[in-house]
């Protein structure tokens, strides 16, 4: 959890859930009437605590005030697709999820075949669902405004007429590599899952806090939406697109967000590339992760700790159940 303090108070908490491989985060936010947005739900192992979470919050008196279902990939919808039948919609005020044309979901290889049969259940349940969600949407959810930057309507369209190709996750160990080695050899590489193109990423804006939620979002898509959708204002803290994956984060996105302060949701080691990238923008780096994913592989060489870890250059934290608290 991340903790904001406004007026000597928690203003505002940021819930980084251990969902595995996926990714659910929450926010909670508000000082008389507490406000919860939930951003996707996790892969369909997390599903039993994905409905412990929605059950803690009725039970705090509150509601989801919105879900966002940032796409249709797995690792993002199957927590709450594989627990929804359980879950009482009247809890749930609204749902942002861009589940139509069905023909946008046939034959993916990467997500629910059956994403049809979710809308029909969302809509059964009595629970708002808003669909399409494009770049310029704009919305104000309790005190705070959220701001959509991707994705474009012709991505939505083009996507529904593809087939998603099955990109292989096999990556030639990279870690004996130091940043500064593996930076002489770094070439970005752009996404080209097409579900990953029509994500939902979004600001979110909550006092003088702006954070960046940029689902599984196209770098090139994200530059676009940050150009002509933001107001310019600085972006304090970026949940990285992807999970951290190297092919969607670059210099000139790294640039146009300006934060040198990052949340990455994984439970594996992500690409060693994203973090060099990440270090060769900032003069010092802090990552906040809800697993210590660094320790599952040789990730830091001995380089790598003197020059950037002992230096305080590069910060890594793992946001447990007390929280952090971040200035």
């Amino acid at each position: 959890m991340i903790k904001y303090y406004y007026g000597g108070k928690i203003g505002m908490e940021i819930f980084l859930e251990k969902a595995f491989n996926g990714e659910c985060i929450r926010i909670r936010y508000g000082e008389k009437t507490k406000t919860n947005i939930i951003i996707d739900s996790g892969t369909g192992i997390f599903a039993k605590t994905f409905k412990k979470l929605i059950d803690k919050i009725i039970q705090n008196n509150e509601v989801i005030d919105l879900l966002i279902l940032t796409h249709i990939d797995d690792d993002h919808i199957n927590g709450f697709r594989r627990s929804i039948s359980n879950i009482n919609g009247k809890y749930i005020k609204k749902i942002w999820l861009n589940g139509e044309p069905i023909q946008y979901y046939n034959n993916q290889t990467h997500s629910p075949k059956n994403i049809g049969g979710l809308v029909e259940t969302i809509r059964t349940k009595g629970i708002n669902l808003i669909t399409p969600i494009l770049g310029g949407t704009m919305e104000r959810i309790g005190e705070a405004d959220l701001t959509v930057l991707t994705p474009r309507y012709e991505d939505m369209i083009n996507v529904s007429r593809k087939i998603e190709r099955l990109t292989p996750h096999g990556e030639c160990n990279k870690y004996s590599l130091s940043f500064d080695e593996l930076s002489i050899i770094d070439e970005y590489k752009p996404d080209n899952s097409n579900t990953n193109k029509a994500s939902i990423s979004f600001i979110f804006s909550y006092e003088y806090k702006n954070i960046a939620f940029l689902g599984d979002a196209h770098a090139e898509d994200i530059i676009y939406g940050l150009s002509r959708y933001w107001n310019g204002k600085p972006i304090d803290i970026v949940k990285l697109s992807h999970h951290g994956s190297k092919y969607n984060v670059n210099d000139k996105l790294l640039s146009m967000l300006g934060s040198h302060k990052f949340i990455i949701s994984k439970k594996s080691a992500v690409h060693k590339e994203t973090i060099g990238r990440l270090l060769s923008y900032g003069e010092s780096v802090e990552i906040y992760c809800n697993y210590k994913w660094w320790t599952s592989v040789r990730f830091f060489t001995v380089q790598d700790k003197s020059k950037y870890l002992d230096t305080n250059k590069l910060k890594m934290f793992v946001i447990g159940q007390d929280g952090i608290v971040i200035e």
